[in-house]
Parts: C-alpha cells; structure tokens; sequence
C-alpha cells in the first residue's frame, strides 16, 4: 500500500506540473482512483478528475464556501465526498 501511494503521488505531481500548475490536492483521503484509472482529488473546495490520458478537469465547482473533505468510491464507481 504505501508503494502504491507514494506512486499516485508521484504521477499526480508530474501530471499537475505539466498541466495545471494551479491545481492542489487535499492530503490522502481527497484522492481516489476508480476501476478505468480515473484520478479525482479534492483542493477542499473543486474536486477535479484526470483522466487515463492525463488531462486534467473540475468534476465539481466549488460550491458557496462548501468543503469536501474525504472522497471515496462505491464498487459501481459512484464518488462520494463528506461535505
């Protein structure tokens, strides 16, 4: 596991300095990564989705001042953020 993470942090260091420099994750339990290698990470406010091409893009707007803390995906891929 810990490889596993400090490999995800790693790629979504390299893919956000090479496509948004303005993009920034909450700590571990903001990322999550579904069954098609879809990345989705929350800066407290955005939650933001890299594809498996390396794009990068907002999934959700912030929201009037709304957090989202921790995401998680249910086994269908549905994402789930504590608000």
């Amino acid at each position: 596991m810990r490889f596993t993470f400090t490999l995800l942090v790693s790629t979504l260091s390299v893919l956000g300095a090479l496509l948004v420099s303005s993009a920034e994750a909450h700590p571990a339990t903001g990322i999550v990564i579904d069954h098609a290698g879809r990345i989705y990470f929350s800066d407290l406010e955005t939650v933001w989705r890299i594809d498996n091409r390396g794009a990068l893009s907002v999934f959700r707007s912030a929201v009037n001042g709304r957090h989202v803390h921790e995401l998680t995906l249910d086994k269908e891929d549905n994402l789930y953020g504590a608000d």
